[in-house]
């Protein structure tokens, strides 16, 4: 604004246009200069005013969806309130014949545009910021559900393993399910594993597409709409008849099935953890279950770090100490209809 100024008095002293006509010119641009600098500067003084006050009252507490609705539309006023001050000073300037003070008035024009996007893009980032917190409220609803919407269904038992990994005292589905039996060779305690993936494989992407969604949670777990985490598991758990000299197809895995992985501790005491297929363990040849390193078909390839016994690797990053201390019993396969 400065250099508006500077350019409009520039115009009022230059003594080559010194007539009456000219002088009253003058003496009107000075006028509504001064009254329009003045009403913008209120406006200015006000809406800063008003966010000192928003953000002294936020502080560096975490925002619920009320308070950035509420900075939203401060936000918005303030981009009008620019754009209300960009149309006075292309009035002014547009009425104007001094080539100074129009490309001053430019200038200033160029500073509220700048102040334009800075706000719409403060205002994107909270509208994020809601939808993570829909998100967010969603998952925990239907991680409740999976505990509350029957009352025969499986209820939490005790806190999150590592913070993520809920247990629960029963199925998470009515029907009885298709009981996948794990291998006497099978290393019980050592089922679990983990991808350290941030998504589910391409084809299962594509399987539940408008269906379903992938969320990472907290500790980096991957989870479903419905709170189940996303796992891989071998061929055979999805098609006892696969054979051997088969490979794996994404039709058979039947990508986004519901299953429960059932465990139990030292005590004898049975759990069942709620998932979702969204993998597959190709490196089980020849029983399809457990990791063994050797793929399928016909084991043609052998990756050595694949050599864990595993049985469900959970497809995010959420960490799997202490799992060891469960020994899986069965996974039981709701089969899609």
């Amino acid at each position: 604004m400065s250099s508006a100024a500077s350019a409009l008095q520039d115009f009022i002293d230059d003594n080559e246009l010194d007539c009456e006509s000219w002088d009253t010119m003058k003496n009107t641009m000075h006028v509504c200069y001064q009254a329009i600098i003045g009403g913008m500067q209120a406006v200015e003084n006000s809406i800063i005013s008003d966010l000192d006050t928003l953000e002294g009252s936020i502080g560096d507490e975490s925002l619920d969806e009320d308070v950035l609705e509420a900075r939203i539309k401060m936000l918005e006023a303030e981009c009008q309130q620019y754009e209300n001050c960009i149309a006075q000073w292309n009035t002014i300037s547009s009425g104007f014949p001094n080539a100074g003070f129009s490309c001053a008035a430019k200038g200033v024009v160029g500073k509220y545009n700048e102040m334009i996007a800075s706000t719409e893009s403060e205002i994107a980032e909270l509208k994020e910021k809601i939808i993570f917190l829909h998100e967010v409220e969603d998952t925990t609803v239907n991680l409740d559900n999976i505990e509350t919407t029957n009352s025969t269904l499986g209820r939490k038992v005790g806190e999150p393993i590592n913070g993520w990994l809920q247990l629960y005292d029963g199925s998470s589905v009515e029907n009885d399910g298709r009981i996948v039996a794990i291998p006497d060779e099978a290393v019980a305690n050592k089922w679990a594993m983990k991808e350290n993936l941030e998504q589910i494989n391409p084809y299962a992407l594509k399987e539940i597409e408008g269906e379903n969604d992938v969320i990472i949670g907290e500790y980096g777990e991957l989870i479903d709409k419905e709170g189940r985490y996303w796992v891989a598991v071998g061929p055979k758990v999805m098609n006892e008849n696969h054979k051997a000299d088969e490979s794996c197809t994404a039709s058979e895995m039947l990508y986004g099935t519901k299953m429960d992985v059932v465990v139990c501790d030292s005590k004898g005491n049975e759990y069942y953890i709620p998932c979702i297929v969204g993998d597959c363990k190709n490196h089980t040849y020849p029983n399809g279950i457990y990791q063994t390193g050797y793929s399928f078909p016909n084991g043609e390839e052998y990756a050595s770090d694949n050599v864990d016994d595993s049985i469900v690797e959970f497809c995010g990053k959420g960490p799997i100490v202490g799992l060891s201390d469960y020994s899986i019993e069965k996974i039981i396969v709701y089969d899609l209809e």
